[in-house]
């Protein structure tokens, strides 16, 4: 909530046209009551089920109240493989929610990977990892161009953003790599190390990214780092 109240502080003094809001993308920790992940994977958990998706919801709705306060917002939720369906039924709480606000829309449908275009840049969002494998970094220009046919021919710039990937990619100090003309950046993650990644070795840098976008491509990327 301070990374996004930050944002808010920041964005309030610019002309935006959109938020795009990615919601999910292991955003819980655990898929059910049983504290696992989609694959089965136990997991700590420090809170109960039903109080832990309370928490999320109320906190993702004071969020998107404050930035639609500066432009309208586009929610799009986004399945990790630790969350899987729990983001999902977020994102379908949200979209009832919202359903009367012009100031609001959410983009809840189920597929891995979406696609935008904002100006000239075809924008590609996804986890990166469902049920299945991770796929590689290589791979998501020929996805792409596959899967959104039409707005890649309309478009001169092309990035694929994706979280699964943010502790080692982190490590080895490569957040992005360009191929055949597509940016693939690996984002980071504001969460707190956890036991399997502190007994793993993963440190990952602890951040949250904006990127602002115009007509002609990327413009910035805003940096937020908590203190602590």
């Amino acid at each position: 909530m301070r990374a996004i109240s930050y944002y808010c502080n920041l964005y309030s003094y610019r002309k935006v046209k959109q938020f795009l809001f990615p919601v999910g993308s292991d955003l819980f920790n655990v898929a059910n009551e049983t504290n696992s992940t989609m694959n089965g994977t136990f997991q700590d958990e420090d809170s109960r089920a039903k109080k832990t998706f309370q928490e999320v919801f109320d906190m993702i709705v004071t969020e998107t109240n404050w930035l639609k306060e500066i432009a309208p917002v586009k929610i799009i939720g986004i399945s990790g493989n630790h969350d899987g369906e729990k983001a999902f039924y977020l994102n379908v709480a949200l979209e009832a929610y919202y359903w009367n606000d012009s100031r609001v829309e959410v983009d809840n449908d189920p597929r891995d990977r979406k696609y935008y275009k904002i100006g000239n840049t075809l924008l590609g969002l996804s986890h990166g990892k469902t049920k299945g494998k991770a796929i590689p970094l290589e791979n998501y220009p020929l996805i792409m161009a596959d899967e959104a046919k039409e707005l890649w021919s309309q478009c001169e710039h092309r990035e694929m953003h994706i979280g699964h990937l943010h502790h080692k990619k982190t490590i080895n100090n490569t957040l992005e790599d360009e191929f055949r003309g597509t940016m693939v950046r690996v984002l980071s993650s504001l969460a707190q190390i956890d036991y399997w990644h502190h007994s793993s070795g993963y440190r990952g840098t602890r951040q949250a990214e904006a990127f602002e976008y115009d007509e002609d491509g990327l413009r910035t990327i805003e940096v937020y780092r908590p203190k602590h």
